[in-house]
């Protein structure tokens, strides 16, 4: 992830300022600024199974953001691998594609800047620009945090069916990857290579000593589950208890008008078990007319 990094630094230092994205106040030669004032989260370990659950949570693409989508730090790079992962029909095949990228989520507003942030897809690659693919959108409505999924404008109109149906992908793929980062029951946040490394780039590349560090699944004993319904956690290998739509009244801040003209507000899912216990494997198995 270090070598990563850097090298998107040195990719973009010397960048005109050529636009990306809707916002007109972002180009590449400001993205060395964003990167060396982020924390970088290497998320290998999580990112299928946070790919599996992202597709299963999101298989309709009117569910809302979990209300633990939230930035925990004020830019957020968040790096991914998906060497290892199977083909799956959301996302281009990894043989096929650029395997490594950094999922740079920064701020798109000074109101709530922890929940309304913007997600670049940055891959280390000379001849490809970061990518402005989206993020997420928390807006306060009668006292009431509600979210969304917002595509970025510009990007989308550039591009083919297919690829905004990608750039959808990993939006919710990185809301899941905050999701996890965000539960500490169920992962472990460890300082990223050796204090040599970390210090060397601090002297060379003004990163900070800190901002490194790695998610990896909590195998400890676990600890006690503060939910209810979540009582007999402690049995059970680490899975995802998909949300689902309720039916509501038009007047509730969260309620969305579905194709029925029905008014339904959207219960979270949650995981549930512990990986101290193993991995219950999300199959995602989409269905005609999802989308």
């Amino acid at each position: 992830m270090m070598e990563f990094v850097n090298g998107l630094v040195e990719n973009y230092k010397d960048s005109p300022p050529i636009p990306i994205g809707s916002s007109k106040k972002w180009s590449v030669s400001q993205l060395p600024d964003f990167i060396t004032n982020s924390i970088f989260i290497d998320c290998t370990e999580i990112t299928d199974h946070a790919k599996d659950t992202a597709f299963e949570e999101y298989a309709d693409r009117n569910t809302p953001p979990n209300s633990d989508v939230i930035l925990p730090a004020p830019h957020v790079g968040l790096f991914v691998d998906i060497s290892n992962m199977g083909a799956n029909t959301e996302l281009p095949d990894p043989k096929n594609t650029n395997k490594k990228s950094l999922l740079l989520c920064v701020p798109m507003s000074e109101d709530l800047p922890e929940e309304n942030f913007a997600v670049l897809n940055c891959y280390l690659k000379e001849d490809v620009l970061p990518r402005v693919i989206g993020g997420i959108q928390t807006k306060i409505m009668g006292g009431i945090k509600v979210k969304s999924f917002v595509l970025d404008k510009v990007t989308q109109e550039e591009s083919s069916d297919y690829q905004t149906r990608v750039d959808s992908s990993w939006v919710r793929i990185a809301a899941q990857l905050l999701h996890l980062v965000n539960k500490p029951r169920f992962v472990i946040k460890k300082p990223f290579g050796t204090r040599q490394q970390r210090r060397g780039l601090n002297r060379g590349g003004g990163f900070a000593v800190d901002a490194w560090h790695k998610i990896t699944w909590n195998v400890d004993k676990p600890v006690s589950a503060k939910d209810a319904y979540d009582a007999s956690y402690h049995k059970l290998p680490l899975h995802f208890r998909r949300g689902h739509w309720r039916s509501s009244e038009k007047d509730q801040p969260k309620s969305i008008q579905r194709e029925n003209g029905g008014w339904y507000t959207w219960i979270e899912g949650y995981w549930a078990g512990h990986p101290a216990f193993g991995f219950k494997k999300s199959y995602y198995s989409p269905k005609k007319g999802a989308a």
